[in-house]
């Protein structure tokens, strides 16, 4: 062939140049589609982040939950074009929060935590953290949502040793559970951590307090 070599073929007689085209070709093709269903998947996203902030910024809840509503019909069309973007079930999770759903805003976040190649440690810290928030805040649905909150925790504190909120979060889970002493070993950590915050110090006070009663 003029201007380049001749073509090599394989024993089935196939000209491997032309295999070779083909592939990227294909490459080619696949590499524009995931380009486009990304750039739709960040249109949805966007416009689900401005729903999103918008219900924070309203006053009545009916409002906020109709516009929570909204984005969570955006995120959901961001999810169908690609499902591996933590960052599209973390929102969703918050939308869910708004209207009251906060299983499903649990859901969402372990969906975002089982891609823990996209989220960096602090991201990962923080989405743990709110998973223990939304576990803790509603104490009715059973013992197992509090050992896995207490999991997230004991496994976010390993990840950030310095995160005061989740040693704080821990001490609330030890003190549900009965655990008082690793209790004051968490809110102590918290205390230390982050001495402006009265939280830890209000809890403190109220376990040795509690202690001395029952002593």
């Amino acid at each position: 062939m003029k201007g380049g070599g001749s073509l090599v073929f394989s024993p089935n007689g196939v000209a491997v140049g032309v295999v070779i085209v083909t592939i990227l070709l294909f490459t080619l093709r696949s590499r524009r589609r995931r380009l486009e269903r990304t750039s739709q998947s960040r249109q949805h996203f966007v416009k689900a982040a401005t729903l999103f902030n918008d219900a924070q910024k309203v006053k009545v809840q009916s409002e906020a939950q109709s516009l929570a509503e909204q984005a969570i019909v955006e995120v959901d069309a961001a999810i169908r074009l690609d499902k591996h973007d933590p960052s599209f079930h973390i929102l969703k999770s918050l939308a869910l929060e708004i209207v009251g759903n906060s299983k499903g805003a649990v859901k969402e976040l372990d969906r975002a935590l089982a891609e823990p190649k996209d989220l960096t440690i602090r991201e990962r810290s923080g989405t743990m953290v709110k998973k223990a928030e939304l576990l803790l805040s509603h104490p009715e649905d059973g013992e197992n949502q509090l050992h896995e909150a207490v999991e997230d925790l004991q496994r976010c504190v390993k990840l950030t040793p310095k995160n005061a909120r989740a040693q704080f979060l821990l001490g609330q889970a030890y003190e549900k559970e009965g655990d008082i002493f690793k209790a004051i070993g968490a809110f102590n950590e918290a205390a230390t951590l982050d001495p402006k915050s009265p939280d830890a110090k209000v809890a403190l006070e109220r376990l040795h307090v509690s202690s001395t009663i029952a002593a």
